[in-house]
């Protein structure tokens, strides 16, 4: 690394990252961030043999890749922008807000004891129970579906009885949602690494980081104007703040108490 880069840059820093892996009680195994979600479930498809468990369509190559202005024209010379991102995560401020919420929550389905309180605040929050399962999959039952990338919420929750408008994953990827036109384009493709050692003292986080072939269409959008703005998506009123990425001093979110309600 260092070699490759003399003449061209300096390192000034160097930051370790390392993968964390849970198995889940529905017998997943799946790479984790340090609240205990599964991250990086869901990426944009631009190859057939890729598609498996998303709804998404095929996207176009040049939502990532953009041509080099500085070779050759007639050649095939693509590159693309990336973002890098440190977010520090606070496990204990977030499960505190967690249990919180919890608090105010019921389960309105029998549940043999698998999926708690704190489960379904969590789910409400992010959108996906820590496994991945997503709210609207799942009738609150963890892993009843394997293609668990396989909605839109045009289709399967306009109104958000289920999944909250404001909620993490619904915020950063509308899938749908009446918006189609204001989507087009706006996929990036992302890569999360822990840092920090998981039980022990001291900071910890993600290293976040993600492609794409416009910053101020893609990545910068989606934090602005969806991330970050109460009022998308546009319906009933304000939705809120993303809780979990968004940053501003509007919240107002609106969080059901059942699921389904």
């Amino acid at each position: 690394m260092k070699l490759s880069l003399d003449g061209v840059a300096i390192i000034a820093k160097e930051e370790t990252g390392g993968n964390i892996m849970a198995t889940f009680e529905t017998g997943k195994k799946m790479y984790i961030e340090h609240f205990g979600f599964a991250d990086g479930i869901s990426q944009p498809r631009y190859f057939n043999e890729d598609r498996r468990t998303s709804a998404t369509d095929l996207q176009p190559l040049n939502i990532v890749l953009v041509k080099d202005p500085f070779t050759n024209p007639a050649g095939e010379h693509y590159g693309s922008f990336l973002v890098y991102r440190k977010l520090e995560q606070d496990v204990e401020g977030f499960n505190k807000k967690i249990a919180e919420l919890a608090g105010h929550l019921n389960l309105n389905a029998n549940q043999d004891g698998k999926i708690t309180r704190e489960d379904f605040a969590g789910a409400l929050i992010v959108g996906r129970f820590k496994d991945g399962t997503p709210l609207v999959k799942s009738d609150i039952t963890l892993g009843e579906s394997p293609a668990f990338n396989d909605f839109k919420y045009e289709h399967t929750d306009r109104m958000a009885h289920k999944c909250p408008f404001h909620s993490h994953i619904r915020k950063s990827n509308p899938r749908g949602q009446g918006l189609l036109v204001a989507e087009k384009g706006r996929y990036i493709t992302r890569r999360g690494v822990p840092y920090g050692k998981q039980d022990e003292e001291g900071k910890k986080g993600l290293l976040f980081m993600c492609f794409q072939s416009n910053l101020k269409r893609q990545f910068t959008l989606i934090q602005k104007k969806w991330v970050n703005a109460p009022s998308f998506p546009p319906f009933r009123g304000k939705p809120g703040l993303d809780p979990l990425i968004g940053q501003g001093d509007e919240g107002g979110q609106s969080w059901p108490k059942q699921y389904g309600s």
